[in-house]
C-alpha cells in the first residue's frame, strides 16, 4: 500500500472514532456530526478505490455507504448520542479490519467491533445468547492468533500465506471464530436474538460488517490453503 493509500485508509478508520469521541464529549445534533463522519469515511474509502483499486478497498467503500445510510434511516426516538457515537465506533473498527493485513490489529478490530453491544446501554439491550455469541467469537479468534503467532513467529498475513502456522488447532479455533461471529449452525440463535431484541439499525451494521467471511477471505483460506480445500466442502 502506497503513501496516499495509507492516509485515506487512516481517514477511513479515524475519523468515525474522532467523531464518536465528540459526540460521548459534546451529546449535540447526533445525525448531522454522524451523518459527516459517514460521509467523510466514505469518500475516502472512494479514493482508496480510484488509487489503489482492490477487493477490500471496494468494500471498505460499500460499508462506509451502508453507515452513511443507516445515519439517514435510524428512526428519530433512537437518534440518541450513545447510539449514534456506538454506530460510528462500528464504522471505523470494520474499517480498521478491512485495511490491516496484520492478524493483530484484525483482532483488535473484530473486538472493537462488538464492543458497543457489551458496554453500551441500548434502549433494546442485546439478551445473554448475543453476547455469548460474540465473547466466543472473540475468544477463539483469540486463541487461534495465538496459537499462529507462536508457530508463525509474526503476526503479517502476507508472510504467514501458505504455511499453515499452528497446524489443525489453529485452524479449527479460525473456523469456531466464523460459526459464532456469523450465526452458522449449532450457533445461529443469537442472530435472531439480536435481531429481534437489540438496536434494529445498529445490529444491522454489526451483522453486515461480514466478519466471518473477512476471516475465511483474508486469514484462513490464504494461510491454510491445503486445508481449506480438503474441508470447505464438507463445511
Amino acid at each position: 500500500m502506497n503513501g496516499s493509500a495509507t492516509i485515506l485508509s487512516i481517514f477511513a478508520v479515524s475519523v468515525p472514532w474522532f467523531f464518536a469521541l465528540v459526540l460521548a464529549v459534546s451529546r449535540r445534533q447526533p445525525r448531522e456530526m454522524g451523518f459527516l463522519a459517514a460521509l467523510v469515511s466514505a469518500f475516502s474509502c472512494a479514493l482508496l478505490s480510484w488509487q489503489a483499486p482492490s477487493l477490500y478497498g471496494t468494500l471498505m467503500l460499500l460499508f462506509s455507504c451502508l453507515t452513511l445510510a443507516a445515519t439517514l434511516m435510524i428512526p428519530k426516538r433512537d437518534c440518541t448520542p450513545e447510539a449514534m457515537a456506538a454506530i460510528l465506533f462500528i464504522l471505523g473498527s470494520t474499517m480498521l479490519a478491512y485495511a490491516t493485513e496484520n492478524l493483530l490489529v484484525l483482532l483488535a478490530a473484530w473486538i472493537l467491533s462488538t464492543t458497543p453491544f457489551l458496554v453500551t446501554g441500548w434502549r433494546q439491550p442485546m439478551t445473554w445468547r448475543p453476547q455469548t455469541g460474540l465473547w466466543l467469537s472473540s475468544a477463539t479468534l483469540a486463541l487461534a492468533i495465538a496459537l499462529i503467532a507462536s508457530s508463525g513467529h509474526t503476526f503479517s498475513i502476507s508472510d504467514l500465506k501458505g504455511r499453515s502456522p499452528g497446524g489443525m488447532a489453529a485452524f479449527v479455533f479460525l473456523v469456531a471464530a466464523v460459526i459464532f461471529r456469523k450465526g452458522i449452525f449449532p450457533a445461529h440463535a443469537w442472530v435472531a436474538d439480536a435481531a429481534q431484541n437489540g438496536p434494529a439499525v445498529p445490529t444491522s451494521l454489526l451483522l453486515n460488517g461480514h466478519f466471518g467471511a473477512l476471516l475465511v477471505a483474508k486469514a484462513i483460506v490464504p494461510l491454510f490453503p491445503q486445508t481449506s480445500g480438503n474441508l470447505f466442502p464438507v463445511l
